[in-house]
C-alpha cells in the first residue's frame, strides 16, 4: 500500500512541476496572448522529471479551450477559505474543463481553471 501512495505522490509532483513550467513558458510568449480566441491555444513544452524520473525530459502539451472568468477565481478563493484543500478540490471538481494537459502521447487531465496574466510591454 505504501508503494502505491508513493507512486501517486511522485506522479503528482511531476504533474505540478510540469504545470508550473508550462505556466512560466506561456508568460514569456507574446504570441500566446495575440491569437484568435475562437480556436483552442496549444502550448508545447518540455518538463524535467523528478524523483524516480530524475534527469528524464518529457514533452508536455497544454490545450486551452478558454480562460476562466474572474467569478471562477472568486468561487475558488471562497471555497479554499471555507474548506481548505478539500473545499478547493470540491469546487474544482464541479467546474467544467477549460483546458487539457498531458504528457504528449498519454491521456492526460482536464484543467478546470486557467487564468490569463498580461505582462506589461
Amino acid at each position: 500500500m505504501s508503494r502505491i501512495k508513493y507512486s501517486i505522490h511522485g506522479g503528482h509532483n511531476f504533474f505540478i512541476g510540469s504545470l508550473m513550467l508550462i505556466c512560466l513558458l506561456s508568460l514569456g510568449s507574446a504570441s500566446a496572448f495575440s491569437q484568435d480566441r475562437s480556436k483552442p491555444e496549444t502550448i508545447e513544452a518540455s518538463a524535467m522529471g523528478t524523483d524516480t524520473q530524475m534527469g528524464r525530459e518529457f514533452p508536455v502539451t497544454l490545450t486551452i479551450y478558454e480562460y476562466s472568468s474572474p467569478a471562477d477565481k472568486k468561487i475558488l478563493a471562497e471555497a479554499f477559505q471555507d474548506g481548505k484543500d478539500q473545499g478547493l478540490f470540491n469546487a474544482l471538481s464541479k467546474m467544467k474543463a477549460v483546458g487539457h494537459i498531458a504528457v504528449t502521447g498519454t491521456l492526460g487531465y482536464d484543467v478546470s481553471y486557467i487564468q490569463e496574466i498580461s505582462t506589461p510591454t
